[in-house]
């Protein structure tokens, strides 16, 4: 489709006694995809954190699992526990494989679900041991709705909130990944919260000036400035560790530098210089400088990698085919 029909979806609103013209980003820019799972196939790992706080001492998380159930007993019990209803936000658990007092909340890219982000999620929790939150967007995967920049940070807010308050994690304990929108939210709660670490990948400083990259700086203007990332990293109360890809012609690597510049604290930047937008291999673009960075700052890693030894160099550990594989999408 091209830019004159988008244009035609663009709605005005009236903000501050201004009009403002605000194009709907996610389809000039972050279109959800054709969802990679159902409530069924990832039955028994999606938590459904309802949006009602009043409902988390009452509403279990899990819908009730049991491992003879049928598909039509599956839909059932999502059915019966409020699953399909938009009150929830269905986010993808993936355990640590050793008991682990920490958890990473893990924001996916633009053209995946939460399905989609398993495997690099998967990754990260046999690499660092610890449990993986993924959190889905409206619009996307199993959740009904429309995105929007207000609906993702009003979620991300949410969950982080639930992760302390009915999960009990301790703030010091959760760490984020944000993955090109999923930046967004990332460092919008790092601002807030003071929290273990926030890891960055293909980030960006706001959103218009990835629209500025793509159609020029007139059009830019056209979608409203959300997710101003820039900003909210000059207030980030953790150690931010970025990588980008040389090679991304999406969002280009000068993005990175610019968020880098703005990290107050403890920070570390790798650019790649294979790695696009949506490919990369992850062991060498992203685990092994993502371990070094961990190490420089005095965090010991407590992997369940067999042939990983955390007291060593993490570029000298030996990787199996499977897990130098490259993801796709971002």
């Amino acid at each position: 489709m091209c830019i004159r029909d988008r244009c035609k979806r663009s709605a005005i609103s009236i903000h501050e006694n201004r009009f403002i013209i605000a194009m709907d980003f996610n389809f000039l820019v972050f279109p959800s995809p054709k969802p990679s799972y159902t409530h069924s196939s990832f039955y028994g790992s999606v938590l459904y954190i309802p949006t009602d706080p009043y409902l988390w001492e009452t509403t279990p998380p899990l819908v009730p699992f049991n491992q003879t159930f049928l598909l039509a007993d599956k839909e059932s019990a999502c059915a019966v526990h409020g699953a399909y209803e938009a009150s929830c936000i269905p986010c993808l658990f993936v355990p640590a494989k050793i008991p682990s007092n920490k958890i990473l909340l893990h924001f996916h890219g633009n053209s995946e679900d939460a399905g989609g982000s398993k495997s690099l999620a998967t990754t990260l929790r046999n690499y660092l041991n610890v449990n993986v939150l993924i959190v889905e967007y409206k619009g996307y995967g199993i959740y009904k709705g429309s995105p929007s920049a207000s609906s993702i940070l009003d979620d991300a807010d949410l969950v982080f909130t639930y992760l302390i308050c009915a999960l009990r994690f301790k703030p010091e304990d959760i760490l984020i990944f944000g993955r090109s929108i999923g930046s967004g939210p990332a460092c919008y709660l790092s601002s807030k919260y003071s929290i273990h670490s926030l890891i960055l990948m293909s980030a960006f400083t706001t959103l218009r000036e990835v629209v500025k990259g793509i159609v020029g700086p007139l059009l830019k203007y056209m979608v409203a400035d959300r997710f101003n990332n820039a900003e909210w990293l000059k207030t980030a109360k953790c150690p931010v560790f970025l990588v980008h890809g040389d090679m991304d012609k999406f969002v280009n690597a000068k993005h990175a530098l610019e968020l880098y510049k703005a990290v107050k604290g403890k920070r570390k930047l790798h650019i790649a210089e294979t790695m696009t937008h949506d490919k990369l291999n992850a062991i060498a673009d992203f685990i092994t400088p993502l371990m070094t960075f961990y190490k420089e700052i005095g965090y010991e890693v407590v992997s369940n990698v067999r042939g990983y030894d955390a007291s060593s160099d993490p570029t000298k550990k030996t990787t199996s085919k499977k897990e130098s594989l490259y993801y796709f999408p971002i």
